[in-house]
């Protein structure tokens, strides 16, 4: 019998954390889902514990070598045959309610191809209320502050179908695979839509792919800019390529600016702030407030509150 919900969790050392993900998604209150875990070749004892599982729900494959989270997340896309497929991380928490709660809202709304929720961020022991917004055309906006203020990831459940039509999978990109696979269905056409619900426990801690005291920060952080490059050309195409480019480059973080490269982003900015048409379907004044922000902390930058380099 084919279920209604595929849910993809891919999984790589994770033995001390992947069992409460596990569980929390086998306790949900909606029942008529196959969970599909990609062990990533793991090389420590996550096997063992995802062999203590017994439940006829689950599907586990596990990869030879590790080959990294686009290929195992696209792997368990092949194997999906739910009408939806829910997205998980195996360092998070479910609530009881989230795989129904978006089953019924996706269901009631044949116009969102992906939908997230609101969630409970987990820091060093403290929750706190993670909220996004809820609106189609502001989700795509702020996919190009590429911070996980737009939608985060293992909230996610998508559409099959529209996966499906436009033959789309995670871009092999080493980190932010979430944001390459949205900007390609928002390319498509995607519409997106945030639950207000609170239904993930989303964990932050040092073991995190992209965790701010990880060894390759400032790699992920420059993996980001040729991403806001093209999002910047996206939404404001009357930009040059060196000119959107400029601007991805301010917006690194952690990036050492020389004063050239400062006021050649405070000009791109002006130019695009003067283009208000939205191409995309993107709220053009949330687009335009980002980079506001942006140009406020430049013009800083050269008064010498901020010095570039």
């Amino acid at each position: 019998m084919v279920p209604k919900i595929s849910v993809v969790l891919p999984v790589f050392n994770r033995e001390s954390l992947v069992a409460l993900s596990v569980a929390s998604i086998l306790a949900q209150d909606f029942e008529d889902f196959e969970l599909i875990i990609v062990n990533d070749g793991s090389t420590d004892g996550t096997l063992e514990v995802l062999g203590g599982f017994d439940d006829p729900r689950i599907r586990l494959v596990t990869m030879p070598t590790t080959c990294g989270n686009a290929i195992a997340r696209n792997l368990g896309l092949n194997l999906a045959r739910g009408e939806f497929i829910a997205t998980m991380d195996s360092d998070d928490v479910a609530l009881p309610e989230r795989l129904g709660k978006q089953w019924r809202f996706l269901k009631a709304h044949p116009d969102v191809d992906f939908l997230g929720t609101n969630l409970f961020k987990i820091v060093s022991g403290q929750s706190f209320q993670q909220e996004h917004a809820a609106d189609d055309a502001i989700i795509k906006a702020r996919l190009l502050a590429l911070t996980g203020v737009a939608m985060i990831h293992p909230t996610t459940m998508m559409r099959a179908e529209f996966l499906r039509k436009h033959g789309l999978r995670y871009p092999m990109v080493r980190t932010d695979v979430d944001h390459a696979l949205w900007i390609e269905a928002m390319l498509r056409g995607a519409r997106f839509a945030v639950l207000q619900d609170y239904l993930l426990c989303y964990y932050r801690h040092e073991g995190n792919l992209t965790a701010e005291s990880g060894p390759d920060h400032a790699g992920h952080q420059r993996r980001k800019t040729p991403m806001r490059a093209r999002l910047l050309g996206l939404f404001f195409p009357k930009l040059t390529h060196d000119e959107a480019l400029a601007i991805a480059q301010w917006m690194e973080a952690g990036r050492e600016h020389a004063i050239a490269d400062v006021c050649a982003a405070i000009t791109a900015i002006r130019k695009a702030a003067m283009d208000t048409t939205s191409y995309w379907g993107e709220s053009k004044a949330e687009v335009i407030g980002i980079l506001e922000a942006q140009f406020r902390g430049a013009v800083q930058a050269l008064q010498g509150k901020r010095r570039p380099a």
